[in-house]
């Protein structure tokens, strides 16, 4: 994502090389995962501040960047995600402004979990420990739930490997006590969570560009499903950042 003016720095647009329908050989289930690292709590405590989450499911919000066009590849940078012949990495970055700061501050203002797919968990964690800043504390702080089947150990304090049928354990991890789960980039990983209907809210920050190719938000094969509009706004350099939850099946 729109990374290298914020502070960022590392990509938040893509996860390559890995899809996950969410099949894997029966016992493979279990929760929790094999993989944890460091510090990393089995949920989230119940006694945070301001916060009952005993009585609700979590919620799993989509923070996504994406072109008029619906492409969310690469938007950070040039090597970001050069995947498929991609020559158009970094598109979002000239659009960075205050007010879209603004909206990260308030994104990352409250306590929240990750959930993120393989390849974007690996260039988050090659970055954000490093780092000293608002965004890197609150990154730091939250635990990481990661969909992998690959990475053998995971760095990254509070990490934690979801290995199993994706689609279940996630289901599980909604019905767990804790805070928000924002899944950042992360494509592939989104096409399981949308087609399985798992995505509760998607925060679309769009970027008035047209690119005509690369990997897409909502691909080919996601299930056809109203979305109702939550809030919008606008930045001067004409990113809308808008809100959006499902809302059922196609209006007849």
């Amino acid at each position: 994502m729109l990374l290298g003016k914020l502070e960022w720095g590392a990509g938040l647009g893509t996860d390559r090389h890995q899809h996950f329908s969410g099949f894997v050989p029966k016992g493979m289930h279990k929760m929790p995962a094999e993989v944890v690292s460091e510090d990393a709590p089995a949920v989230r405590p119940k006694d945070a501040k301001h916060k009952d989450w005993s009585e609700r499911m979590r919620k799993i919000i989509a923070i996504t960047q994406v072109t008029v066009d619906g492409v969310m590849q690469g938007p950070g940078g040039p090597e970001e995600d050069p995947s498929n012949g991609f020559t158009h990495g970094g598109w979002a970055m000239p659009f960075v402004d205050d007010v879209l700061n603004q909206v990260i501050s308030e994104t990352i203002a409250d306590e929240f979990d990750m959930l993120l797919g393989r390849r974007t968990y690996e260039i988050f964690a090659g970055y954000w420990p490093h780092q000293d800043n608002p965004i890197a504390k609150s990154f730091n702080k939250a635990t990481k739930y990661v969909v992998t089947r690959t990475l053998g150990q995971l760095d990254w304090k509070t990490s934690r490997a979801i290995d199993g049928d994706v689609v279940d354990e996630i289901r599980r991890l909604k019905a767990s006590t804790g805070p928000e789960l924002h899944v950042w980039g992360s494509s592939e990983l989104l096409q399981t969570l949308i087609g399985a209907r798992l995505v509760d809210e998607h925060r679309l920050w769009i970027s008035p560009v047209v690119l005509g190719e690369g990997k897409r938000l909502f691909g080919n094969g996601v299930p056809p499903r109203a979305l109702s509009l939550v809030a919008t706004r606008s930045t001067p350099g004409g990113v809308l950042i808008v809100t959006y939850r499902p809302a059922g099946p196609l209006p007849r």
